[in-house]
């Protein structure tokens, strides 16, 4: 068609020219001209995918609810000013497929230090963390435990209840999966996951921490820090012993602040990154989806989580990367 308009051939000789009627090839014309000078309409504009904020918040979420509607996360999100917020059916759909499994986080032991002992521990970290010796980025294994709750095969209604919003209180019940982490600049030193009838037991931690030790040995490492998160006192003392029996230096984080502990940080992570999927092969554990995420954590994203926790080294991090 475009090759008749631009050559300026009369209609009558055009349309026997294309074996049509006149009137037919004059319709063709209208309908090519109309074509060329009107704007192309574009279909739906695609949705933009979940950000990882939006998931984030999504996710710790649904993990310290473990009763809850697609109502009530889409009212956290606007809470929280998550931008981009998805409709009730598409937070559904992704619920279902992408939140199947959850891990509310609860105590590995049944006694905490008391008051008197929270406080000396932040004396402790406080007059430890002042020492030239003491580089976050260079020699202190942060070393932290966690115990979960898991649901692995969790539902969402569309619309709330009374009581689905609540926050659960973990009260007597017994965690189902015990994970141990400890990690330092050059990466994962060792992680330890298991499935429990009870929580932990004294005997099992120190052998944890007895592992460790034995891993730095065999590394020729020596006269580090060891960070651990507040611990009983009839658990810390047996534990200190064995750090110290190799040369090391351990404490405890202060109970007050969480983030002083770059293993939280990698915890967050951990949690945001597992695949929460039902696999339709195998029946998946939280074992295998904590184990696919560490394969994946590198020396330079654990230092991250170092200088999340101690900004301070971050400006000579930066200049030497």
């Amino acid at each position: 068609m475009e090759k008749y308009i631009l050559c300026g051939i009369p209609m009558a000789e055009a349309a026997k020219s294309a074996n049509m009627a006149v009137s037919t090839f004059s319709d063709h014309v209208a309908r090519y001209q109309l074509e060329q000078e009107s704007p192309k309409k574009q279909g739906p504009k695609a949705k933009a995918p979940f950000s990882k904020a939006m998931v984030r918040v999504i996710l710790e979420y649904v993990d310290t609810h473990p009763v809850c509607a697609v109502d009530d996360v889409l009212s956290h999100c606007m809470e929280e000013d998550v931008d981009g917020l998805p409709s009730r059916v598409a937070l559904q759909r992704w619920l279902q497929k992408n939140a199947r499994f959850t891990f509310q986080r609860m105590k590995s032991f049944n006694v905490e230090p008391s008051i008197e002992a929270a406080h000396e521990h932040e004396r402790q970290f406080n007059r430890l963390s002042a020492r030239a010796e003491f580089e976050p980025d260079k020699n202190v294994v942060f070393v932290a435990e966690v115990a979960f709750l898991v649901n692995g095969r969790r539902t969402y209604p569309a619309r709330s209840t009374e009581s689905s919003s609540q926050t659960a209180d973990v009260g007597d019940k017994k965690p189902h999966v015990c994970l141990l982490i400890a990690f330092d600049h050059t990466g994962i030193v060792t992680t330890a996951s298991k499935s429990l009838e009870g929580r932990v037991t004294k005997d099992e931690f120190i052998q944890s921490v007895a592992d460790i030790v034995a891993i730095l040995d065999a590394e020729k490492r020596k006269d580090l820090f060891l960070g651990f998160d507040p611990l009983p006192a009839e658990v810390a003392a047996p534990v200190f012993q064995k750090a110290k029996e190799k040369g090391h230096t351990p404490f405890i984080f202060p109970a007050q602040v969480l983030a002083w502990n770059p293993a939280e940080y990698l915890v967050r992570d951990l949690l945001l990154c597992c695949n929460r999927q039902l696999s339709s092969g195998k029946r998946q554990s939280a074992e295998d989806c904590f184990d696919a995420v560490f394969e994946t954590m590198s020396p330079s994203k654990c230092q991250d989580y170092i200088f999340l926790a101690f900004p301070s080294v971050t400006i000579e991090h930066l200049q030497t990367r």
